[in-house]
Order: structure tokens, then sequence, then C-alpha cells
């Protein structure tokens, strides 16, 4: 069974990178959040130029 494609907030994307660049682990916060590594990987490296182009 695949999961179901889910969005989030641009605020909820943002205080996931906030707490990545103060020392949270990306495993932690991926656990923690329930999202998958790799789409919190796009969202720490996005500048954030794109992260507002990406998120309105």
């Amino acid at each position: 069974m695949s999961r179901q494609r889910r969005t989030f907030t641009s605020e909820f994307k943002l205080q996931l990178v906030k707490l990545y660049e103060n020392g949270k682990s990306r495993t932690d916060i991926a656990r923690e959040y329930d999202i998958t590594p790799s789409a919190l990987d796009r969202w720490i490296n996005l500048t954030p130029v794109e992260f507002k182009q990406q998120t309105l």
C-alpha cells in the first residue's frame, strides 16, 4: 500500500529547517515529524529565495 502524498505549509517546512540548523539531526527530525528524510533534505538545500518561490 502506497503512502498518500501530503502537503506541508511553508511555516512547517521552515520550522523543521531551523531545527536542523540549530543542531537537531535529520534522522531525529524525520522520525519525530513523520516525514521522509529526502523531503527534509530538499527543504534544507533550498536557498531562501527558492524556498519562498516554491511555497507560494
